[in-house]
């Protein structure tokens, strides 16, 4: 297919390089700023915005623009937002040709995405901020997203409870989408290398769940901050802030699942077990307001 990247990986390594140096910039670690030079992640990107025949795609920290001219050619729209004024303006300069992009020099986490309609979400996602990019994506309305994360960070979505890899990001991730890897791609992808495997990892919401995502996403972060410990220890402190006991709780959840939480640690829990939690701690706030 002609939309598809034919380029060689040096090509695309000296594109960059002519583009850096033509405008005088260079990438800033603190930003997170690694260029994609592979064209086999390229594709693997772009068969998959194919596979789920997107219109319209959000690109989240465009960069040069290197992958957006790409998907440029297989939808009909690409909003490409860039935190960094430098390469907005490259952006700005060398797609302008290209009438079906509209660069955005803003700071994605800060931006209202409920004025967009999203169908598709691509991201090189800057390592420094995966977490709270994620974070936000799963509490925006979208048909798919396709990230490029680190391979330790990777990992954690789709991670087991007890393991070193279980976190908050996994039950928030595991009850709100359905995540599929879609290859591993070296350092050497992309200029400058980082230090680090990437994957990339395709995205899918799942059906609406009847759950508060804020309280969720409050009651994870306080628990996962004492993972360790024995769960009501963490959750006791919580409910106190709360105005609640855990004596609140009990008529809200099995037996089973309260006596767990003197004899299960934090990390001991399933993604399904924190949602009943959660759920039960909605009912008691609304049932002291």
């Amino acid at each position: 297919m002609d939309t598809i990247c034919s380029e060689s990986r040096t090509r695309l390594y000296r594109e960059t390089l002519n583009i850096i140096n033509k405008y005088n910039v260079r990438p800033k670690k603190r930003l997170s700023q690694n260029f994609i030079i592979d064209p086999d992640l390229i594709n693997t990107i772009l068969k998959l915005v194919l596979k789920h025949k997107c219109r319209r795609v959000l690109e989240v920290g465009a960069g040069i623009g290197t992958l957006t001219k790409y998907l440029a050619r297989v939808v009909e729209e690409v909003i490409a937002v860039e935190v960094d004024k430098r390469l907005a303006t490259i952006l700005e300069d060398e797609l302008a040709p290209l009438s079906n992009i509209t660069v955005i020099n803003q700071d994605f986490l800060k931006m209202d995405l409920s004025t967009y309609d999203i169908e598709c979400i691509v991201s090189n996602t800057p390592f420094h901020i995966s977490s709270k990019i994620l974070f936000k994506i799963l509490n925006t309305k979208f048909k798919v997203a396709i990230m490029s994360f680190q391979k330790e960070f990777a990992e954690r979505l789709k991670a087991k409870p007890s393991t070193r890899d279980y976190s908050r990001l996994t039950v928030m991730v595991q009850l709100l989408a359905h995540v599929e890897f879609h290859g591993t791609y070296p350092p050497t992808s992309f200029y400058p290398a980082p230090e680090v495997d990437i994957v990339i990892v395709e995205i899918l919401p799942k059906p609406p769940i009847n759950i508060d995502t804020r309280l969720l996403e409050d009651v994870l972060r306080v628990m996962f901050t004492q993972k360790n410990k024995l769960a009501y220890k963490p959750l006791q402190e919580y409910l106190r802030m709360k105005s609640l006991s855990l004596d609140n709780l009990v008529e809200h959840l099995n037996s089973q699942l309260y006596d767990k939480l003197f004899k299960c640690r934090v990390r001991d829990f399933t993604p399904e077990e924190f949602k009943v939690l959660v759920e039960a701690i909605s009912k008691c706030v609304r049932g002291k307001s």
